[in-house]
């Protein structure tokens, strides 16, 4: 059960979930909860009435969740904070129940919370908006791109993939509320203890199954196959396997 006056459910898989927890720490004393999709209804059924304010973002509302953020509606003001592709009678219902709606598909998430907020959070909360933008590959929206052009390019790429690369390593709940404190107090990633650390981990094992995938995948043609049991992410490996075989499709 959740009580905190403030709460951020926030996605808890990427740079840009918890980007945008680390700001709502820093802008209203929010208390993040880090959810992944599976378990993201379960965190809304959990929230009680001494809640106030709820902010969810970088996480897609599905149909199946608006019961439960049409109750909470009625006793805390919601405000949603995303860029996934969502349908537009979805939004109008959100918009009916009193939520307050901060999305575009055009930008990632930190980079729309950052804009709304733009004067509070300043230059340094800018930097984080940018490894966000570039960790989740929005680089050219409309908002990243201006953000982008107010650092060096090469720092703010390096230090958004030392936090990419990491928070695919090591997916344990303390270790992303560390980062989200670290990065509230605008640490550099390669500074936050451990970061690198995972991040070279990371690309260790990525190299290591390319190898693998070279010797082992099945190819057919322009398609090849490969089997990831136990990989976290498919969409990944199918990546390396378009990287390792020169095909069109990889699964």
């Amino acid at each position: 059960m959740h009580g905190d006056r403030v709460v951020c459910i926030s996605h808890a898989e990427d740079a840009d979930g918890l980007i945008c927890a680390a700001y709502l720490v820093k802008l209203r004393e929010a208390t993040p909860i880090l959810v992944t999709y599976d378990e993201f209804k379960g965190a809304l059924t959990d929230l009680k009435p001494s809640v106030e304010e709820l902010y969810i973002c970088d996480l897609c509302v599905r149909e199946e969740l608006m019961k439960e953020i049409s109750k909470i509606s009625g006793f805390a003001k919601v405000s949603i904070v995303d860029h996934h592709p969502t349908a537009r009678a979805l939004l109008e219902e959100l918009k009916e129940f009193g939520v307050h709606l901060i999305y575009s598909p055009r930008d990632c998430a930190s980079a729309l919370l950052y804009d709304h907020y733009e004067v509070e959070l300043g230059r340094e909360g800018a930097r984080l908006a940018a490894y966000a933008a570039i960790s989740d590959q929005f680089e050219e929206g409309p908002i990243a791109s201006r953000l982008l052009s107010m650092f060096d390019r090469h720092i703010i790429q390096h230090e958004a993939l030392i936090l990419t690369h990491a928070l695919f390593r090591v997916t344990s709940n303390d270790f992303r509320e560390r980062v989200v404190e670290e990065l509230g107090n605008y640490t550099l990633p390669h500074r936050i203890s451990g970061l690198v650390e995972a991040a070279v981990s990371h690309l260790e094992h990525m190299a290591s199954l390319l190898e693998e995938i070279k010797g082992k995948a099945v190819r057919l043609r322009r398609l090849a196959y490969f089997d990831a049991s136990g990989e976290p992410s498919t969409g990944a490996v199918a990546n390396l396997i378009l990287d390792a075989l020169d095909v069109d499709v990889g699964v």
